[in-house]
């Protein structure tokens, strides 16, 4: 297997120009769950156009939280997260997982697990995530995704949030992506301590 250069990665990230978002935090995204006892329930009606895995502060869609600090519950088979930032942090530590513990290193391997056949079209899901991240289709069954590397790590999973969730418009504070930049680094530095914790 071919491992991806650094120079590839970065050039992978890039292609998502998450820089250009500034001065926006965690607040600026409007509430969209309350705990209430044991139901989450939506609270601002402006929410119900955004797609349902950003409303569940879950921008990967997945089924069930890995790191269970701030997983709220499951709403209509998907988790619900406390924030946008533990959210992402989630989706950073399964896709490590997947790659270190399940060995899912080429895009067919993992999309296969991670988007079942029976709800995706796998031949497009492949083909956008090989765009995203900078990888040669031809050689998609072959290359290393290498997430091992947090640049690759960062632009496989921008690329999923945007195949699962599309782009946000223009009305989107952050326009570009579904998240800020200072959500995006927390979450790294989360899913990477937790990791680290599960190793020893």
């Amino acid at each position: 297997m071919k491992l991806l250069t650094v120079r590839r990665c970065y050039a992978a990230a890039a292609s998502f120009p998450i820089s250009s978002v500034r001065g926006l935090g965690p607040n600026s995204r409007p509430a969209s769950l309350r705990k209430l006892g044991s139901t989450l329930q939506a609270e601002d009606k402006t929410m119900s156009n955004l797609p349902h895995g950003i409303r569940l502060n879950n921008p990967g869609n997945l089924r069930r939280a890995v790191m269970p600090a701030g997983a709220l519950g499951i709403i209509d088979g998907f988790q619900a997260f406390d924030t946008m930032e533990t959210g992402l942090a989630n989706l950073f530590v399964l896709s490590m997982n997947y790659y270190t513990k399940l060995g899912l290193r080429t895009v067919p391997t993992f999309i296969a697990r991670y988007a079942p056949a029976s709800e995706n079209d796998l031949m497009q899901y492949e083909q956008l995530m090989c765009r995203f991240c900078n990888i040669n289709p031809l050689k998609a069954g072959t290359q290393d995704i290498n997430l091992i590397d947090e640049w690759c790590l960062v632009a496989w999973c921008r690329g999923i949030i945007r195949v699962e969730n599309g782009r946000p418009g223009a009305n989107w504070p952050t326009m570009m992506e579904w998240f800020t930049v200072a959500e995006l680094a927390a979450a790294l530095k989360r899913a990477q301590e937790w990791k680290s914790e599960q190793s020893v």
